[in-house]
């Protein structure tokens, strides 16, 4: 982040964070840290944002993906994914566990609806990519102010070279169905892989973004997490 934010900063046409101060770790907090000046805006869970607002975002979201993905990285000091976060068969059992605690919670009745979306799964980990993605885009990471428009994208602490797919998946787990055609309209065409592995992702990102509102009990993420569980099942 420290690298590579204040490169972003200056090409990207939606405002990110800048680092400014960086912190060193001391014996009495033993971690780096940045600090840069406050984006203002609100996070999209906190705005609960309507389907139309939704759709107004969209074209927002497509302009400043199409300019990240087409960034080079090799101007850049990025990972590539080290997580492997198209491995989604060893990730399977921790969903199932997941989708059983938020079942038990009362969130969703039935856990097959989002057990069938990964049937018959292509292992999508041995394609090499080289996109530069955020890699962890959702309602919390995406500011919105006071008209209910894009502003800013916080939390890059997942930026590497990989699947665009990772950045994709934002128009399943954040955008209804309804919204989808007004960000491709902008973004581009994609191909079937990229729509099922975004898809995918999508679908375990808000089963873990609804078990850890669970975990702390936190409703405005919770309601964010079941809506984006409705948002992955929709055509």
């Amino acid at each position: 982040e420290a690298r590579v934010l204040p490169v972003l900063s200056t090409m990207l046409p939606i405002t990110i964070p800048r680092p400014d101060w960086q912190g060193k770790p001391t014996d009495r907090f033993p971690w780096p840290f940045l600090g840069y000046r406050m984006i203002k805006g609100r996070t999209a869970s906190e705005a609960r944002l309507s389907a139309a607002d939704r759709l107004r975002v969209a074209p927002d979201l497509a302009r400043f993906l199409t300019q990240l993905h087409a960034i080079d990285t090799t101007l850049l000091d990025v990972p590539g994914d080290v997580l492997n976060r198209r491995d989604f068969v060893s990730r399977l059992p921790l969903m199932v566990e997941r989708l059983d605690t938020i079942r038990r919670h009362g969130i969703i009745d039935d856990a097959a609806p989002w057990l069938l979306l990964f049937r018959d799964l292509e292992h999508a980990g041995r394609i090499e990519m080289s996109t530069l993605v955020h890699g962890d885009l959702y309602a919390r990471h995406l500011l919105i102010d006071d008209r209910a428009r894009l502003c800013g994208i916080i939390d890059w602490g997942d930026v590497h070279a990989g699947d665009a797919a990772m950045d994709l998946m934002l128009t399943f787990g954040f955008l209804p169905a309804s919204a989808r055609g007004a960000f491709f309209a902008e973004y581009g065409p994609v191909d079937s892989r990229l729509l099922r592995t975004a898809r995918l992702r999508a679908a375990f990102h808000a089963v873990s973004v609804t078990w850890h509102g669970v975990g702390l009990c936190d409703a405005e993420l919770m309601d964010e997490g079941r809506l984006a569980l409705q948002f992955v099942l929709e055509d």
